[in-house]
């Protein structure tokens, strides 16, 4: 049985966060398989390449994004580049069509798959609802407690409602761990399964450690994104 062809168009790829490097893993372990992959993912220009079996095609985010993050924006304007997106990935055929939340590119790889009338993977990354309301709660820092934390948690509510709804779209559900992989398989009905990440032992091997005075260090695991500044 031949491997099937994934088109994959996440939201970020070049970016400093979790979702852009698990991205670039799954781009890295099709190129080192010779599995066929498609990644159609923003990028500064409108542009394509190929690295072995896997495809990259990058389109830019119009002037009229919105800033989602500091390095993250979504494009209402990001149907555009269809006729140059479909026509990519007509010729590359794939079987299944992977994307990663409700943003731009979700939506873009959500139509395509609808058009082509292929299953689609979802992907679930982030808890939008519970960062949106928690942003939320930041822009109205000046209304009475009560009213703000009121008004987060309805934000909230209408943006987990809207994430699920999306995530009903597609034929499977990813999540990363027990918690959300059971939120989302009973807010979707959909077949959900835990997709696992790790780190990599290869690289963060005890074997390499330099330091031999037998003090005690502890190390930090965390979110990090750009600009955050780490004090000690």
């Amino acid at each position: 049985m031949s491997a099937p062809r994934v088109a994959y168009l996440p939201d970020t790829f070049h970016e400093v966060n979790g979702v852009a490097r698990t991205g670039r893993h799954f781009a890295a372990y099709a190129r080192a398989k010779h599995l066929p992959f498609l990644c159609v993912c923003p990028g500064r220009g409108l542009k394509q390449w190929r690295f072995g079996t896997v495809r990259h095609l990058e389109i830019p985010r119009s002037q009229v994004s919105v800033p989602i993050e500091r390095d993250l924006r979504m494009d209402p304007a990001i149907l555009r580049h269809w006729s140059f997106v479909r026509s990519a990935f007509r010729a590359f055929r794939p079987d299944i069509v992977h994307v990663t939340s409700m943003g731009d590119f979700g939506v873009l790889g959500w139509l395509l798959a609808c058009e082509s009338g292929l299953p689609m993977v979802a992907s679930w990354h982030t808890n939008v609802h519970e960062y949106g309301a928690w942003r939320l709660r930041q822009a109205a820092a000046l209304l009475p407690v009560g009213a703000r934390t009121k008004l987060a948690a309805g934000f909230e509510s209408v943006l987990l409602g809207a994430s699920l709804w999306f995530y009903r779209r597609g034929a499977v559900a990813l999540a990363p761990n027990p918690a959300l992989l059971d939120l989302v398989r009973q807010g979707t009905g959909r077949p959900t399964f835990l997709m696992e990440r790790g780190v990599d032992t290869a690289h963060f091997d005890p074997v390499r450690r330099n330091r031999s005075d037998g003090g005690l260090v502890f190390g930090y695991v965390g979110r990090l994104r750009v600009g955050e500044k780490i004090t000690a």
